[in-house]
């Protein structure tokens, strides 16, 4: 951490760190790896204990690249902009073709709102304020509703 003083100047402090046990020390790098692995695979594959479809919210990042790869044959979903400066799709369908994932992507426009009247929009605004007014999980993997073609 660095902490800035205007008279002082400034000093480094350390502001954290991983705790270590001492026979952690001792274990090697392959043996780390299979054990983040096998500890992400179990966390994974318990989410996916349902009676319902499942899917995946994937934008291409890290975290929800790797969940969607440990998924196995899961349906995936990625929501984007019509400006590339702004939207993930490239990277998420980069993701899904390259894990050979059943992928669906939705664009979003400035002028979505014009798609839907009056009532629709203060609906949802009610529904957004109810939603928020919830407690929220932010975790990458969620039962996504599938709806039939």
């Amino acid at each position: 951490m660095v902490e800035l003083h205007k008279p002082e100047g400034y000093r480094i402090e350390k502001y954290w760190d991983v705790p270590v046990e001492k026979e952690e020390c001792s274990v090697s790098d392959s043996a780390w790896q299979e054990k983040i692995d096998n500890a992400l695979r179990r966390s994974v594959q318990a989410q996916l204990v349902s009676d319902v479809p499942l899917g995946s919210f994937l934008s291409g990042g890290v975290d929800s690249s790797l969940i969607s790869a440990m998924s196995g044959d899961i349906q995936t979903f990625s929501i984007g902009f019509d400006d590339p400066t702004y939207s993930e799709l490239d990277w998420s369908n980069r993701v899904a073709k390259h894990l050979n994932l059943r992928h669906e992507t939705e664009v979003i426009t400035p002028n979505i709102a014009e798609s839907f009247d009056f009532l629709c929009i203060s609906w949802m605004i009610r529904l957004a304020i109810f939603q928020f007014s919830q407690p929220i999980s932010f975790q990458s993997l969620h039962v996504v509703t599938l709806r039939s073609a």
